[in-house]
């Protein structure tokens, strides 16, 4: 009878002919279902409905068949939602843990609020669920936003999670935390990136104490995490719990660019919040798109905390060393410690030389290095029994100077240049261009949360305009360069510059327009001035298509100063040598300066000069972020 009267609906939607139908039973679920056809009906419609059951652009998120209840071949979510009300109406006096409301907590705890007609469930009947949901003492969520990783390209993005904040725990490290990935099998980064971008990954969403999360990505991979508490009401929390329960270890397929961590939180959130975060018109979704998404909805986020990494824990406890103590520290630092030592040192001290030998460990367990490894750990020994002997102890505080990145720079940019150029043979004088940056940065953007200046670029074309005549300027597949320059330096540490860039790039501004296909890496050490100044050099290797027989290797170095005299105002100044093994007509020698004042997160503009022999180029623009 069930499959019968699910065939009716699905091939009669007018409501009186569904009533007249199911009049002729007798059954409750169905005479109540019967009597609100066309308030189900339209409820059917509703995206949070489909959201609930994964339906997107008219396709599945989950292959698993539990996971639906309506017998149709061709999913509709209009049957689905019949036959969960039947199901429900049909077992609600049995509050069991196989109901259907113990099955779907999510769904129903939607549908209870949106249909006055059924009755309440006590969800704390349903035994797995209550477990999950700590009993349902979650009191807020909270959004961790993870800084990128620029030793992963997996990572270049940053990452994003939910933590569920319980009333139940005395640390916040013992809430719960939920993560969306990729089921990767550790493969090497080139393979990762092929069967990201491509959808060779299946992905779930999994769980884990919040502790596990913050030593993965604090500690072993010293990136920083921000967390962002979110005002929801309890209704909202409790929709969340019930939904990530229903979708906890599900399959679905991941992509790099757009199905990713952000697009799945994204998801998720979309259940609660007024607005979808990412707008669904980016072709890409990425986890800042997903942060300014929330950040730009009132009222929203109720409460920032941060959680520097070990790294950053490490430096500013060494920054808060007295002139003596730092001295001691840099003295002692890389060696065996004595427990007279420790002892005798001050609680600044201990928690320098406690943070210097967890910053150690983790380093020799990424280096196989089980000598150093075992070193630092009895010095951790050494320093956390002097600690415990210290009653009156107290871990101190620093203050951090940190911007967060919901105060960066918006992800995506549209730059609008203007060009001119002064040349030799009078070619190109006047050109406009249109670079799109997606989910991208660069040394002049706003730094926001990135750990030392660095800059990553993806699939970030540009076309310029001369008179009639329009054409690709260059396309910039892949960029990433990072300075390492923070201002403390870790005793017998080692933090290299480096960069690698890939895509079809001009060859050489002496035969500009002259893209090709190109690969060139880059290696160097940058110095922090100051707070406001870094300098940097790099030597580098580039491989590319010849042109005009340049041949297919050239060597280059390059010398500069990143400056930010002011909040909103970023200069780079720069020394540049290019030189190619089979044709040095192409050889280089260029200084160039350019200059960004940011009017808000959202609107900026650009000055540019450069320099090569007796050819000048000059650049304005503006840029506009969303």
């Amino acid at each position: 009878m069930q499959r019968s009267y699910r065939k009716v609906l699905k091939y009669f939607k007018s409501p009186i002919i569904i009533g007249l139908f199911f009049c002729s039973y007798a059954s409750p679920s169905i005479q109540l279902i019967e009597d609100h056809a066309s308030q189900i009906t339209e409820l059917s419609n509703n995206q949070q409905w489909h959201t609930l059951l994964g339906f997107h652009d008219n396709k599945l998120d989950y292959a698993e068949e539990e996971f639906y209840i309506s017998p149709e071949k061709h999913f509709d979510p209009r049957a689905e939602l019949i036959a969960t009300l039947s199901a429900y109406i049909s077992n609600s006096p049995q509050e069991s843990s196989d109901s259907i409301a113990c099955r779907f907590p999510g769904r129903m705890t939607f549908l209870i609020e949106e249909l006055t007609f059924l009755p309440a469930f006590n969800f704390l009947n349903c035994k797995e669920f209550s477990l999950w949901s700590e009993n349902l003492s979650i009191e807020s969520i909270s959004l961790l936003y993870v800084s990128g990783y620029l030793q992963n390209p997996a990572s270049f993005f940053g990452h994003t999670l939910l933590k569920f904040n319980s009333t139940n725990n005395t640390s916040n490290l013992l809430d719960r935390s939920l993560n969306y990935g990729a089921i990767t099998n550790n493969d090497a980064a080139l393979p990762y990136i092929f069967r990201g971008l491509s959808g060779r990954y299946d992905a779930r969403l999994t769980t884990d104490k919040f502790y596990r999360h913050s030593a993965i990505y604090s500690e072993f991979q010293m990136r920083d995490i921000w967390e962002y508490e979110l005002n929801l009401n309890k209704f909202q929390i409790n929709l969340i719990l019930g939904h990530t329960f229903e979708i906890l270890g599900k399959q679905a397929q991941y992509f790099f660019l757009n199905d990713n961590c952000a697009y799945r939180m994204n998801l998720i959130l979309s259940l609660v919040v007024p607005q979808m975060p990412i707008p669904e018109y980016l072709p890409w979704k990425s986890p800042i798109d997903l942060l300014m998404g929330l950040n730009s909805q009132a009222g929203l986020i109720e409460k920032i905390q941060y959680h520097p990494s070990l790294e950053i824990d490490l430096r500013d406890s060494i920054r808060a060393l007295s002139p003596e103590d730092e001295s001691t520290f840099t003295t002692h630092a890389t060696k065996i410690l004595s427990s007279q030592q420790i002892d005798r040192a001050s609680n600044s001290l201990k928690v320098a030389l406690l943070n210097f030998n967890n910053y150690k460990k983790i380093e020799a367990y990424q280096a196989q290095n089980d000598a150093g490894a075992k070193a630092a750990d009895r010095n951790r020994s050494v320093i956390l029994l002097s600690i415990a002997k210290s009653p009156s102890f107290k871990k101190a505080s620093y203050p951090l100077k940190v911007i967060g990145p919901e105060q960066g720079a918006l992800p995506t940019t549209m730059m609008f240049k203007f060009k001119n150029f002064s040349q030799n043979n009078g070619n190109l004088r006047g050109l406009h261009s249109l670079r799109l940056r997606g989910a991208n940065f660069d040394f002049l953007d706003r730094q926001g949360s990135r750990s030392g200046n660095s800059e990553f670029t993806f699939l970030s074309p540009q076309i310029s305009f001369k008179k009639s005549h329009m054409f690709l300027d260059d396309f910039i597949l892949f960029k990433v360069n990072t300075l390492n320059d923070l201002s403390i330096k870790i005793p017998g540490s080692f933090n290299f510059a480096w960069g690698l860039e890939v895509g079809r790039i001009n060859l050489a501004d002496s035969c500009y327009p002259c893209n090709v296909a190109k690969f060139s890496a880059q290696i160097g050490k940058s110095y922090r001035i100051n707070d406001l100044s870094s300098a940097y050099s790099f030597i580098g290797a580039a491989a590319h298509e010849s042109f005009k027989g340049s041949g297919n290797l050239s060597l280059y170095s390059k010398a500069g100063l990143l400056t930010r005299p002011k909040a909103h105002i970023s200069i780079l100044l720069e020394y540049e040598t290019k030189q190619f093994e089979v044709n040095n007509s192409f050889d280089e020698r260029i200084i160039s300066i350019m200059g960004r004042y940011h009017l808000s997160n959202r609107m900026s503009i650009g000055a540019g000069y450069k320099k090569r022999d007796n050819s000048h180029f000059t650049e304005i623009s503006i840029n506009k972020s969303f």
